[in-house]
């Protein structure tokens, strides 16, 4: 990943961070971390999300608010699609908030610090079928990946074998990451892509008829211009002549 700016997305307990970009014309990305024992203070969660890596979209957790940004603020003008998607990030932050507290309190001691990153691919195929793939790190280690297209979890070695039974068992995580990968992630994809192929109209002004009439009519062109030189030259000549 490039170094795109990230937004935090937190809890009083938790820390978050969830961005999203198409890379290509049909795979989308996303990131998320979460980061236990933030400060209270902050809100509950910030999501930022990216079109070939521009960004269109800013979610506020606390605010519950979706925000659309530059471009695609005119093009996606859909309070319903808006909603939707805002009930999907809340309860996908809400599941894994509830994960990362239960991993810490069984395997971390209290004074222990457990942190949770992840990554989302989506990839919709030539016949438009769409899939989704992910992986999750604790603490900077690769841990667990998850297939949609077959429901089955793997845990990486060395680093999965402390962690082996926490989310790969976790039945309410894995049925939450395939409805989003089945559902929330085509139709993200479907959405966002046809309004982004959209070509914004200009609209040029154009002038009043009035406007024309008023510029022909005080307008003078060159032979007129021209014209005039030569009479004043003619007369100012006639005059020296009759002087002499």
């Amino acid at each position: 990943m490039d170094g795109t700016e990230v937004l935090p997305l937190s809890s009083s307990n938790s820390q978050y961070y969830l961005r999203f970009y198409f890379t290509d014309a049909t795979s989308l990305f996303c990131e998320f971390s979460i980061k236990p024992q933030s400060s209270a203070e902050q809100p509950w969660c910030e999501v930022r999300g990216y079109v070939k890596r521009k960004l269109f979209l800013s979610y506020n957790c606390q605010s519950k608010e979706i925000t659309l940004v530059g471009p695609m603020r005119m093009r996606m003008n859909d309070t319903g699609f808006r909603e939707t998607q805002k009930e999907t990030l809340n309860d996908l932050m809400e599941e894994l908030q509830k994960k990362v507290r239960d991993i810490k309190a069984e395997i971390y001691p209290k004074n222990g610090s457990l942190d949770l990153h992840g990554e989302m691919k989506c990839v919709r195929g030539a016949s438009r079928y769409t899939s989704a793939s992910w992986k999750f790190t604790f603490n900077g280690q690769v841990t667990h990946h998850f297939d949609s297209e077959n429901g089955n979890w793997t845990v990486v070695q060395p680093a999965g074998r402390q962690f082996q039974g926490t989310l790969d068992s976790d039945r309410d995580v894995t049925n939450f990451l395939m409805k989003v990968s089945k559902g929330d992630c085509k139709s993200w994809m479907e959405y966002v892509m046809n309004h982004w192929d959209e070509k914004l109209e200009t609209t040029v002004p154009q002038s009043r008829p009035q406007d024309m009439a008023r510029s022909g009519a005080s307008g003078s062109t060159p032979s007129t211009w021209i014209f005039l030189l030569f009479l004043y030259c003619a007369i100012l000549l006639g005059i020296h002549v009759g002087v002499l």
